[in-house]
């Protein structure tokens, strides 16, 4: 899978921007502030139908502007196929092929694309938020049921958060109570074998880049006590029944849970460097690109917002080793020179307003 061909208006600081990638990709350059960073979210977009970098849909116009529009060209499997992604008056509109997709989660089914950012080190050091966000776009990106299934948890959510807030009959909430437990039950368990697939994929990743014996390991942290009879079943929900009803939210469920990350048995939040908290989550990343080629028989897109300026030579060269000739990349840095090894076409942006090509 590649991108061939993106068209911006208004977005961001692009005016009016067109160009055409080759299918190794691009290494995007410029002095801070062109609008590196932005076209690797535009680009992005066309994944996850948002901002990968938890932008408002609102923050993405371009100053003084009230709507943008992308335009983009893929291959996949030999195949040509287009996207529209249109955003005015708080609404966002997506087509391809020149017909409207209903749901922006449909786009999982069609682009892949991995994205890598300086600020992904929080990944580890960060709240269990960004751990569980990590999970369920790695899973949905490879098993469309799950994301069927995480659609239909967070709406019982609300709706169970919403019961919460009233004077409801006991009767009535027991049976939001166990469609809860049980949806909540299944993703957990989708998340545990695929945490199971994973690990074993990103210790050779590691391995491959640091060539350290570090011992890298995921432990889940559920909410959710796995393996209940009816009469324990009963017993948690009961546990836990006057705590919400104080608090008017769900305190148990996969929204709550964690991914703890450790290095040779401790905590890598508190005792990796700076670097192996580095090497980590570009492990993970790659791990996360092979979980998609293994399942799909098709490279994704790589994006690397200067992730890799900090590492030392060897670890720099490994990674080029692991995906050159393989996937699409993408890379945005000020410093060109840095990445030369990867031989991409070169894009220099100059922070002007309209950039033709």
């Amino acid at each position: 899978m590649y991108i061939t061909s993106l068209s911006l208006v208004n977005y961001r600081n692009f005016e009016r921007f067109t160009y055409s990638f080759d299918a190794r990709g691009c290494l995007i350059t410029g002095e801070n502030g062109s609008g590196k960073s932005n076209l690797l979210e535009a680009i992005s977009i066309n994944a996850f139908g948002k901002s990968v970098r938890s932008k408002p849909d609102n923050d993405l116009i371009q100053f003084n502007k009230d709507y943008f529009y992308i335009q983009s060209g893929f291959i996949k499997e030999g195949e040509a196929f287009s996207f529209d992604i249109g955003y005015q008056n708080n609404h966002k509109s997506i087509k391809m092929n020149k017909v409207p997709m209903l749901k922006l989660s449909e786009l999982y089914r069609h682009i892949k694309i991995v994205y890598l950012a300086p600020e992904d080190v929080n990944l580890i050091s960060g709240s269990p938020r960004l751990r569980r966000g990590f999970l369920d776009t790695a899973k949905s990106q490879t098993d469309w049921q799950y994301l069927l299934n995480l659609r239909e948890f967070n709406q019982l959510l609300i709706q169970r958060n919403a019961l919460l807030k009233t004077d409801y009959d006991s009767t009535h909430k027991r049976s939001w109570d166990l469609k809860f437990y049980t949806c909540g039950k299944e993703i957990i368990l989708m998340r545990l074998n695929f945490i199971k697939e994973f690990e074993q994929i990103f210790q050779r990743k590691y391995r491959e880049i640091t060539s350290k014996p570090e011992e890298i390991s995921f432990h889940y942290k559920s909410t959710i006590p796995l393996n209940l009879n009816k009469k324990e079943l009963d017993e948690f929900l009961f546990e836990k029944e006057t705590k919400e009803k104080d608090s008017e939210h769900s305190l148990f469920g996969p929204h709550l849970d964690d991914l703890q990350i450790k290095i040779n048995g401790k905590s890598a939040k508190e005792f990796a460097s700076q670097g192996q908290k580095r090497s980590i989550v570009i492990a993970i990343k790659l791990a996360q690109a092979e979980i998609i080629y293994l399942k799909s028989s098709d490279y994704p897109i790589l994006m690397f917002d200067d992730i890799l300026s900090e590492l030392d030579e060897e670890r720099t060269r490994n990674i080029i080793h692991n995906i050159s000739k393989k996937h699409q990349i993408f890379i945005a840095t000020p410093n060109a020179e840095h990445y030369k090894d990867f031989d991409l076409p070169l894009l220099t942006l100059n922070g002007v307003k309209q950039l033709e090509t």
